[in-house]
């Protein structure tokens, strides 16, 4: 769906994957993150994906513990 609703054509679906390729970012100002009409795309940078996977599972952890 992404290849067909990207503004600027720059999601490509590799043909023999079927896994598709993305941008460069478009300078810094993703228009795939302003265009998305499900609003379910952002941009982050690796230290703060990072911490929100180490809450979840943290989270995860607390939960496992709490159902013993």
């Amino acid at each position: 769906m992404c290849v067909n609703v990207c503004p600027v054509g720059a999601i490509t679906l590799d043909p023999v994957t079927g896994v598709a390729s993305k941008c460069d970012l478009c300078d810094g100002d993703p228009q795939c993150v302003v265009y998305c009409p499900a609003k379910v795309l952002k941009v982050t940078d690796a230290g703060q994906l990072a911490r929100y996977r180490m809450r979840g599972f943290a989270k995860f952890l607390q939960s496992v513990g709490e159902s013993r």
